[in-house]
C-alpha cells in the first residue's frame, strides 16, 4: 500500500512539472517595443568671472535672462565719480545698478554685484566662489545665455536651461525585454529587440507569464520596469502584445 501512495504522488509531480511555465511548448508570446527620449527640465546657470574695479568702466553693464521674455535684466555699474548717468537703459529690459570704485577688489565687485541682483529680483539663486559667481535660474526652461556685453567679466554657461521635452515615439532596437515565468519573483529570461523593435519568446507551454521592459519616470528620471501579464490557454497559439511604449 505504501509503494503505491508512493508512486501516486511521484506522477502527481510528473503532472504539475508538465504543466509549469516556461520552454517545451508550441507558444509564443510576441510585441513591438517602442520609445521616446526624455530630457527633463533644468534651470540655466550662469558663472561670471568678476575682475578688479581697475577694469571696470562707468556704464560697462552685461545682460542675464530667465526663461520668461517679459523678465530679463542688464546689470551694470555705477561710478559714483562720474558725474555723467552711466546707465544704458535698454528697452525691454530691467536694470540692476551696481556701485563700485575703481579701487574695488575683484572679490568686492562680486559680492556688490549678487547682493545687488539679489536686491533687485527673486529670479535667481547666487553663490559667490572668491571673485566668480554662480548664479541659478529658480525656474526651468530654455534660457536666452547670459552676454558679457561691454563688461571686462567672463562668463560661462556650460549648463544650459531646457524644457521638458519628449521626443517622436520610435522603434527601438538591440533592448532588453524580460520574460517571468508563473509567479516566481525573478526573470525567467530575456531577449534583445530586432530591427523595427519587435521581441518573441518562443517554444511556450500552456500559463501565466509576465513581459517586462525598462522606461523612465518622467517626473524623477529615475528608470523603472513596466510589466504585461499575459496568458497562454492552448497549444499552439500566438500572442501578440502589440505595442509597448516606453521612455528612455
Amino acid at each position: 500500500m505504501k509503494s503505491k501512495y508512493l508512486f501516486l504522488t511521484l506522477l502527481s509531480v510528473a503532472v504539475l512539472s508538465c504543466n509549469k511555465e516556461g520552454q517545451g511548448g508550441t507558444s509564443i508570446i510576441k510585441g513591438q517595443l517602442k520609445g521616446q527620449n526624455h530630457s527633463s527640465a533644468k534651470a540655466e546657470v550662469t558663472e561670471v568671472i568678476i575682475t578688479n574695479g581697475n577694469s571696470v568702466e562707468h556704464g560697462d553693464y552685461w545682460l542675464l535672462n530667465t526663461p520668461s521674455t517679459t523678465n530679463y535684466f542688464y546689470v551694470w555699474y555705477d561710478n559714483p565719480t562720474w558725474v555723467s548717468n552711466g546707465d544704458p537703459n535698454l528697452a525691454g529690459r530691467t536694470g540692476i545698478k551696481v556701485t563700485f570704485n575703481y579701487s574695488d577688489s575683484n572679490i568686492e565687485i562680486a559680492t556688490n554685484t549678487a547682493n545687488a541682483i539679489i536686491a533687485a529680483t527673486n529670479a535667481f539663486s547666487i553663490s559667490i566662489l572668491n571673485d566668480i559667481l554662480v548664479i541659478k535660474n529658480n525656474t526651468t526652461g530654455d534660457t536666452p545665455d547670459a552676454d558679457k556685453m561691454t563688461s571686462p567679466f567672463e562668463l560661462n554657461i556650460d549648463v544650459q536651461g531646457q524644457n521638458n521635452t519628449l521626443d517622436v515615439m520610435g522603434d527601438l532596437v538591440g533592448e532588453k525585454v524580460y520574460i517571468t515565468y508563473g509567479n516566481v519573483e525573478v526573470w525567467s529570461d530575456n531577449v534583445s529587440t530586432g530591427p523595427n523593435g519587435t521581441f518573441q519568446f518562443t517554444n511556450l507551454t500552456k500559463g501565466n507569464y509576465t513581459i517586462s521592459v525598462e522606461t523612465k519616470d518622467t517626473i524623477t528620471g529615475l528608470s523603472t520596469f513596466m510589466d504585461y501579464p499575459t496568458e497562454i490557454s492552448k497549444n499552439k497559439s500566438i500572442v501578440d502584445l502589440g505595442d509597448l511604449n516606453v521612455v528612455y
